[in-house]
C-alpha cells in the first residue's frame, strides 16, 4: 500500500523508517528517509535520517551512496560521533584504508569523559587491524567494549571482530608457509550488520 508522505513529519518518518528497516524493507526505509532529505532539511533529526540513508544504501550494495550521505549527515553535524565511526568502517570494508583513517581522525578530539569515548578506542582497535598488529587490536576493542556502556550492539558487533583474529596460540609449522593475515577482511565480514545497529541504538 502506498503511503502519502506529504502528510507525515520528520518524527514519524524516522519512526517508519526504523520500522521497516528492522523488518530488511529497505526499500520502504528508503522512501521515508529521502522524504526527510528533501523535505526536512530544519528538522533536528536531519543529520541522523541522513546517516541512516547512507547506512541503508550501504546494506542494499550500494557503497558510493552509502560514503555520500554519510558525509552529508557529517557536514550537518561534524560532532555526530557514531556517524563518523561508521562511515570511516564503510571505507575500511570497501578497501580505502587511507580514506578512513582519515575520518576517524578527528574522533582523537572526543574527551575522555565523553560518553561516547569507547569510539577513540574502537577506532584506534580498527588502525591496529588495518597494520596487522592483531594483538593491539584485540587488547583495544576489549577496552572498548568494557567501557561501552551505552551502544551495546556494537560490543557485539565488535567481539565479531575480536573472534575472527588469528589465535595467538596458532603456529606454522617451519616447512610450511605463513597464512595471509586476515587484514581487513573481518570487519568486511561483518560490514552489513555493523551499519545499522550502531544507529539504532544511538
Amino acid at each position: 500500500m502506498a503511503i502519502d508522505t506529504d502528510k507525515l513529519d520528520a518524527d514519524e518518518l524516522l519512526h517508519l523508517a526504523i520500522e521497516a528497516a528492522n523488518r530488511d524493507d529497505h526499500a520502504r526505509a528508503i522512501t521515508y528517509l529521502k522524504s526527510i532529505q528533501a523535505d526536512h532539511s530544519s528538522s533536528p533529526n536531519y543529520a541522523g535520517a541522513l546517516f541512516f540513508l547512507g547506512s541503508e544504501y550501504a546494506q542494499i550494495g550500494m557503497y558510493d551512496r552509502g560514503v555520500e550521505e554519510m558525509m552529508r549527515s557529517l557536514e550537518v553535524n561534524p560532532d555526530f560521533h557514531i556517524a563518523r565511526f561508521q562511515l570511516g568502517l564503510l571505507h575500511l570494508t570497501s578497501g580505502r584504508a587511507q580514506q578512513a583513517r582519515e575520518v576517524w581522525a578527528a574522533l582523537a578530539l572526543i574527551g575522555d569523559a565523553h560518553p561516547e569515548a569507547y569510539l577513540k578506542l574502537f577506532w584506534e582497535g580498527l588502525e591496529a587491524l588495518i597494520d596487522d598488529d592483531f594483538e593491539k587490536c584485540r587488547a583495544l576493542l576489549e577496552r572498548g567494549k568494557a567501557a561501552n556502556q551505552i551502544n551495546l550492539p556494537l560490543n557485539t558487533d565488535m567481539q565479531q571482530v575480536i573472534d575472527s583474529l588469528p589465535s595467538t596460540e596458532s603456529t606454522t609449522p617451519p616447512d610450511q608457509p605463513a597464512a595471509t593475515p586476515a587484514g581487513t577482511e573481518p570487519a568486511a565480514q561483518n560490514a552489513d550488520h555493523l551499519f545499522l545497529s550502531a544507529y539504532r541504538n544511538k
